[in-house]
């Protein structure tokens, strides 16, 4: 609502020098649709310069930010330690990830958009639980609980950070 009144009010001075009725919100809809494109430019390319910024960077606690996949290669490796369901809809897979450099790791961007399960047919349950990022600390291994909604029978596969691991049957 308070920003309808902003856009409005912004308006105002274009909008009365309009004649028609027509013309006003003809003019009012470009110029609403033309900020919202560019406020939500301006918000993705934030988002995706924290992202790129935090790529292969060194947090201040000396340890290596992987976001992907491919970042993983020859540093860390994951597997699937256990998945249990319950009565109530609720899978929790209990990942391992394991440390093979000489430094602390940290993987982030574990949301809903990179974290998910896939069942036979590709539908997809995004992690409803979890951490947001997870850090192993050098030539170790850390356990993370995962949880989402479904039944762990109907789920194949895993995808993480754009990787995938068979779930165990």
């Amino acid at each position: 609502m308070k920003s309808s009144i902003f856009v409005l009010s912004a308006l105002l001075p274009v909008l009365s020098s309009c004649s028609c009725g027509d013309t006003a919100r003809s003019v009012a809809s470009t110029l609403t649709e033309k900020t919202v494109e560019t406020a939500k430019g301006a918000a993705a390319g934030v988002t995706s310069g924290i992202e790129e910024g935090r790529k292969g960077t060194v947090g201040l606690d000396g340890a290596q930010v992987l976001t992907s996949w491919s970042d993983m290669k020859g540093k860390a490796s994951v597997e699937i330690l256990s998945v249990k369901g319950d009565e109530t809809g609720t899978v929790e897979v209990t990942l391992g990830v394991s440390n093979s450099t000489d430094q602390p790791i940290r993987l982030t961007g574990l949301t809903g958009q990179s974290v998910m399960l896939l069942d036979k047919d590709g539908y997809i349950s995004r992690l409803e639980r979890g951490p947001l990022e997870l850090t192993v600390p050098q030539h170790a291994k850390d356990k993370a609980a995962l949880v989402f909604k479904g039944k762990a029978a109907d789920f194949v596969t895993l995808r993480l950070l754009g990787g995938e691991l068979a779930m165990p049957r």
